[in-house]
């Protein structure tokens, strides 16, 4: 029923309503039949990780080493802390971030409980593919985040050190800031 002012109301049929139906539940399930079969595929390839602020980036110049932040561009003298770059000694000890990491639920530190003394320095190798962190915290809302450690980005393949003379005996937890699910537990003596 319409007044002369209005538009007409177009209705369908049961018999469309019901093509139109089986339409999209034969695209549902079209879908989700690729999906199982290149699962193995989608896993390996996960979506590039969020934008993360990037760390500054040590630059040595006749001798002495200098810090330039990307965002400023300022370049200071590095200062003192249980990081470092790139393993330029002997590691009392290994961290291993494991292939497949980024993936949630997956092993990601190796071994999960690292136990060294006092001192000892630390060699984290990322054996993934993406970049990862070892950063003291138990997760990016701790106030106290990287505040006893942090390697900074460490890319797919490459390696950073941990020091930790600066540290206390105890037990320090410690997560990855691109992918806070990775956990694991550092313990010195």
């Amino acid at each position: 029923m319409t007044t002369p002012d209005e538009n007409h109301i177009i209705r369908t049929t049961p018999s469309r309503m019901l093509k139109g139906l089986a339409i999209m539940i034969g695209l549902i399930i079209i879908g989700s039949v690729y999906m199982v079969f290149y699962w193995h595929d989608m896993a390996k390839y996960p979506p590039p990780v969020a934008k993360m602020p990037m760390p500054p980036i040590h630059i040595e110049r006749l001798g002495q080493a200098m810090v330039t932040d990307i965002e400023s561009g300022s370049q200071h003298a590095p200062q003192e802390s249980a990081k470092a770059p790139v393993p330029a000694v002997k590691a009392d000890a290994l961290l291993t971030i494991l292939l497949g990491s980024s993936v949630q639920g997956s092993p990601d530190y190796d071994p999960d409980v690292l136990t060294v003394t006092k001192g000892n320095t630390i060699e984290v190798k990322n054996a993934d593919t993406v970049p990862h962190t070892v950063t003291s915290g138990t997760g990016p809302q701790d106030a106290n985040s990287a505040k006893q450690f942090d390697t900074g980005i460490i890319n797919g393949g490459e390696s950073a050190v941990l020091k930790t003379d600066s540290l206390t005996a105890g037990d320090y937890a410690y997560y990855c800031m691109v992918h806070p699910y990775m956990t694991g537990t550092l313990k010195v003596q």
